[in-house]
């Protein structure tokens, strides 16, 4: 990942003709402000808002479908499938009640039978 001592040779700024030597200090300050300016790059471009689904959000959208009750063993299937980012995001992807149902009881029947 780093290069050897061996390997490292000195930087030389300017023109080939006045070449200058820089130190090593200088030439790791230098090192150190591009890694900086590309994490900052980095973090500018993962850093926006997000529009992630939260779980007390997923769990009112559940609410609202009306075969599922509170009181049975597919809420409570849902409410642990719905823990998972991208089981969320798919649940709340689905067009609508009926489909989340669909989704809910195949995943729901897939866990009975491979338990």
């Amino acid at each position: 990942m780093f290069p050897s001592l061996t390997s490292i040779k000195r930087k030389y700024c300017g023109e080939n003709s006045k070449r200058k030597k820089i130190s090593g200090a200088a030439s790791l300050r230098e090192n150190i402000h591009s890694l900086l300016q590309i994490m900052e790059n980095k973090n500018s471009v993962t850093s926006a808002p997000s529009t992630e689904m939260s779980i007390r959000d997923a769990l009112e959208i559940l609410r609202n479908v009306p075969e599922i009750a509170p009181t049975n063993e597919l809420w409570n299937y849902a409410c642990n499938l719905l823990s998972k980012k991208d089981m969320r995001e798919v649940f709340v992807s689905q067009p609508s009640h009926e489909s989340r149902l669909s989704w809910l009881e195949f995943n729901y029947d897939q866990f009975k039978k491979n338990k």
